[in-house]
């Protein structure tokens, strides 16, 4: 039984090693030593630890809260930021050669990287940590519970690391423009539409975020409108004369645009504010 235990423990950390390498760009015989370090323990604690992700999960939200149980109650502060934390896996390959990652536990859990984040418990068993701001959209982070951790019974903890990758939210995007980018033979008199493929809050919208300018710089006056409370979102142009036949027009609509539910169109910069959302295209009118 105690074999296969090991053997257990070696085949989940061989594949948790080659998980955390290939999501960053290290060659997996970087953090080779993790398998022997933990295949060293007798108990099999690492088997026995619950977190509330999986291990390698791929759609974790960026304001994950982990909880982490243990087998055993840990002795009074055995459980805080300094043995228990999140890493950026990207910061540590770029702040750290592969010789330092020789000295850390796993080859990665460096603290002073640290992604910062708040440790609690309520019984020295179950543990939570919450990163005090949300973490990177689309990016892979390493959970290090290290190995200088006690139980209550003076047994030492043999340390573990699992790792996820939180998810990149679906963000509203241009379904269609009329005309269509690169379509010919527009009718001079027609009116310019965007349509969005899900709800947008358009109530910035102002003249400046919308333009429509012929090749050779004219910028054309009109009169700018949206449908309100639509299933999805929809913008028209209504030049104030006719367009010049035969002439290349560009149209640019930008702007920190925000779906219903608060999602920047272009993702959020990062202070937190909406980077802006630009999107252009053009028409020939016809002759």
């Amino acid at each position: 039984m105690e074999v296969s235990v090991k053997r257990g423990i070696k085949i989940v950390l061989f594949f948790l090693v080659i998980l955390i390498a290939s999501a960053c760009g290290m060659d997996p015989m970087d953090l080779d030593h993790l398998s022997s370090q933990r295949a060293d323990t007798e108990s099999g604690l690492y088997e026995t630890v619950k977190l509330s992700i999986e291990n390698g999960a791929s759609h974790v939200r960026s304001d994950v809260s982990i909880e982490i149980k243990f087998p055993r109650s840990l002795q009074r502060g055995a459980g805080n930021e300094k043995n228990i934390f999140l890493l950026d896996i990207a910061d540590v390959e770029s702040s750290t050669s592969s010789d330092e990652r020789d000295g850390l536990f796993a080859g990665i859990c460096d603290l002073k990287l640290s992604v910062p984040a708040a440790v609690s418990t309520y019984d020295r068993i179950n543990f939570a940590i919450r990163p005090y701001d949300e973490l990177k959209e689309g990016a892979v982070y390493a959970l290090c519970i290290l190995d200088s951790i006690v139980y209550q019974d003076g047994d030492t903890f043999p340390g573990m690391v699992a790792s996820f990758r939180t998810m990149l939210p679906r963000r509203v995007k241009i379904a269609m423009t009329s005309p269509s980018d690169g379509e010919a033979g527009v009718s001079v008199s027609r009116a310019i539409k965007i349509v969005f493929d899900g709800m947008v809050d358009l109530s910035i919208l102002e003249d400046e975020n919308f333009e429509i300018f012929s090749e050779e710089g004219d910028y054309v006056n009109g009169a700018l409108s949206y449908r309100e409370n639509s299933p999805i979102a929809n913008i028209a142009f209504e030049p104030d004369e006719e367009l010049l036949p035969g002439t290349r027009y560009f149209a640019r609509i930008s702007g920190a645009f925000e779906d219903v539910d608060g999602e920047c169109l272009a993702g959020r910069s990062g202070d937190g504010d909406c980077n802006k959302f630009i999107y252009e295209w053009s028409f020939v009118t016809a002759n």
